[in-house]
């Protein structure tokens, strides 16, 4: 597990947190489809509920796809972002973990990355092309454990 890759820049997060979404990337839309702003109708209490009530570290796939639509409602995430999100779900259901069976999603990533890069070889172009999804799904986890453990910390006016 890349311990350090999540330790790392853990006090610059608490300081982009004021400033930014939580997710890796801004608001994302389809074509045709309306941007969602991030964090409209956040309150700052209903997101702390939110964060310090599911762990990545501990957690179901059912709980984790209720976790990002309680995130979505509560205006913390967009559109695109809860797309981006319910492709954890997906990366879950093709790995046969069961909905009810808890999972460690930052251990699961992890391995997953080490898995490809493996098979991918050297860390050319195309291996990149190929972890790209899986790193920025990496991202969203490390984000969101790190946020489920200062949630009683940080004022999450950070998500809106």
């Amino acid at each position: 597990m890349r311990i350090s890759g999540i330790l790392a820049g853990l006090s610059e997060l608490a300081q982009q947190a004021r400033r930014e979404p939580i997710g890796p990337a801004g608001p994302i839309a389809s074509p045709g489809q309306e941007a969602r702003p991030v964090g409209v109708a956040a309150s700052p209490a209903a997101l702390r509920g939110v964060l310090a009530r599911y762990d990545v570290t501990d957690i179901s796939p059912r709980d984790f796809s209720e976790m990002i639509q309680r995130l979505y409602d509560a205006g913390a995430i967009n559109d695109g972002q809860l797309q981006e999100l319910a492709a954890v779900r997906l990366d879950l259901e093709q790995a046969d973990v069961a909905p009810d069976e808890s999972i460690d999603l930052l251990d699961f990533y992890a391995r997953r990355i080490e898995k490809a890069q493996h098979r991918f070889g050297d860390g050319n172009g195309a291996t990149r092309t190929q972890l790209a999804p899986l790193l920025r799904r990496l991202e969203w986890i490390e984000k969101l454990a790190v946020l489920h453990d200062t949630a009683g910390e940080l004022g999450m006016d950070a998500l809106v």
